[in-house]
């Protein structure tokens, strides 16, 4: 979408763009305002179709005329509530023609980055330092600024990633660590009124950490539920709910991790993630196997990531770590 807008702007075949935020968007983003306690008092009005024995400010009037839309397309209430909702709210908007939402300080679509990446940075583990690479085509990143979206979302598709020994005993040896062919997140936070399943799934080749301390390739494919809720905008803390199941030439298996997260958009234009799981019989290890992660992915550049990040894994009693920067190209 941001290239086919980008296309339509740049040879004047448009002549201005207007975005509709959806009900959830305004939703999501209005009960941060009025609070949970106003937002309650609203939907239990809405349900009962009761809107006129409140009084509604220009801002909890714009949040009930999106609930109330959610609401009938969600079948919360008939359509007969709906209609008298809808006469109670043209009222109250009728007092506030003179007012409008102001959303300029929310990101719009059509300034996110361009979807294609390709990365090199340099990456260390196992004591060893290497060159690392990654490409896609097409993508959406976790770590990308999604402040535009609804939650943290992303779609990769054919993702890459290997990396090039420097050390004496390996220089130029390459070590291929992921060639996905699909990989999806959605984590939609859940609001008072809105409840958001967030969902994951992804299939292809990873290279992953067994009980032996080794780092071996599978094929894998995994899914994954949870709950995500914005605790304040710009900060949003999950926790999901991973089975998958992995093979290579000699063996298969199936494998559970619980994970839990924080996400934090920063004044300084960046994005602070925190991840933490633990992943049980991965690789048919009979010992869970934790991981940490902290990442920082800095914005503010047209077509231009960075990313730096650092992996902690644990097996018993032994732990594994890595650190990486990472600098990208969007086309």
């Amino acid at each position: 979408m941001p290239v086919l807008l980008t296309l339509l702007q740049a040879n004047s075949l448009v002549a201005s763009i207007q975005f509709v935020p959806s009900n959830k968007w305004e939703i999501s983003t209005l009960e941060e305002s009025i609070g949970s306690k106003r937002a309650s008092a609203i939907s239990s009005h809405l349900a009962h179709a009761l809107l006129d024995s409140l009084s509604l400010s220009f801002v909890e009037t714009k949040y009930a005329l999106a609930l109330n839309q959610y609401f009938r397309s969600a079948q919360t209430i008939s359509e007969q509530r709906y209609q008298k909702n809808s006469a109670e709210l043209a009222a109250f908007n009728a007092k506030y023609t003179h007012l409008s939402l102001d959303v300029s300080d929310f990101p719009i679509p059509s300034s996110r980055q361009q979807e294609g990446y390709v990365g090199a940075g340099l990456t260390h583990q196992d004591s060893r330092s290497f060159m690392a690479f990654r490409a896609f085509p097409v993508a959406r990143r976790l770590a990308d600024d999604n402040r535009s979206m609804i939650g943290e979302t992303e779609l990769i598709l054919a993702d890459i990633e290997f990396r090039v020994g420097l050390a004496q005993d390996n220089l130029g040896d390459i070590y291929v660590d992921k060639a996905m062919l699909y990989q999806m997140v959605s984590r939609v936070p859940v609001t008072q009124n809105v409840s958001n399943w967030s969902s994951s799934f992804n299939i292809g080749i990873n290279r992953v950490l067994t009980g032996e301390r080794k780092r071996k390739l599978i094929v894998q494919s995994e899914f994954g539920l949870g709950f995500t809720r914005e605790v304040m905008q710009g900060l949003g803390v999950y926790s999901d709910i991973i089975v998958g199941a992995g093979a290579n030439k000699s063996e298969a298996f199936v494998y559970a991790k619980p994970v839990i997260g924080l996400y934090a958009y920063t004044k300084l234009n960046s994005k602070l993630a925190v991840n933490l799981s633990r992943t049980y019989n991965q690789y048919g290890s009979d010992e869970p196997i934790d991981a940490a992660s902290l990442s920082l992915h800095q914005y503010g550049f047209k077509d231009i990531t960075l990313d730096f990040e650092v992996n902690i894994q644990k097996v018993a009693d032994a732990y594994e770590s890595s650190a990486s920067f990472m600098l990208g190209y969007r086309f």
